[in-house]
């Protein structure tokens, strides 16, 4: 996401330049996806490292993708038996005594 990001928009903005509207949601949309890529490493860490919060985190996250699969039915079906699968994994009681979780 980091790699390819900037060169998308660095592409759509050549190609799009004549329209300022269009190049301003861009920019915001790029801004708010960094972000959520940021997000993502920092919830990424905290699980390698084992942080109790991080997996809260992950476990919210993994109900939402279920909440969007179920709301783009019936093409979200794959997406619902991955989360559904993560969320059996992460609830196993070894996964939650690695994060320190009773």
């Amino acid at each position: 996401m980091f790699i390819l990001g900037p060169i998308m928009v660095r592409t759509v903005l050549k190609a799009y330049a004549n329209m300022p509207m269009f190049t301003t949601v861009l920019g915001m949309a790029s801004v708010f996806f960094i972000i959520i890529g940021i997000v993502g490493l920092i919830v990424a860490y905290g699980l390698w490292t084992g942080k109790t919060r991080a997996w809260w985190v992950y476990l919210i996250l993994l109900v939402l993708g279920i909440l969007s699969g179920l709301a783009s039915l019936p093409h979200g079906i794959l997406g619902i038996a991955i989360n559904g699968t993560i969320i059996y994994y992460v609830t196993r009681q070894h996964v939650k005594a690695y994060f320190g979780i009773a």
